[in-house]
C-alpha cells in the first residue's frame, strides 16, 4: 500500500476525500523540499479520484483491515527471525 492508499485509510470513515479536506493542506507545507509545488483544490480532486479508482470496490475499512494483516504478518516474521 502506498502513501495515498494511505491517506484515504488515514482520512477514517471519510476517506480520501476527508483527508484532502482536513490534512491536505497541514501535510503540504512539509513539501517545501519538491519546490512549494501548489496543492490547489483541482490537484485533491485529482488525487481523490485516482485513489478511489486504486481502491477499486474496497472500502477504507477492507483497506485498514488488509493493511493491519500484512503488518502483523511482518511482525510475526521479524520475531521468529530475531
Amino acid at each position: 500500500m502506498g502513501p495515498s492508499l494511505q491517506w484515504h485509510v488515514g482520512g477514517g470513515a471519510g476517506g480520501i476525500q476527508h483527508f484532502m479536506a482536513h490534512l491536505m493542506d497541514p501535510l503540504s507545507a512539509m513539501f517545501k523540499s519538491l519546490g512549494n509545488p501548489e496543492v490547489t483544490a483541482e490537484l485533491k480532486r485529482t488525487i481523490a479520484d485516482d485513489v478511489l479508482k486504486e481502491a477499486a470496490d474496497r472500502s477504507v475499512e477492507q483497506l485498514a483491515q488488509q493493511e493491519n494483516e500484512t503488518l502483523l504478518g511482518l511482525l510475526r516474521l521479524r520475531a521468529q527471525h530475531a
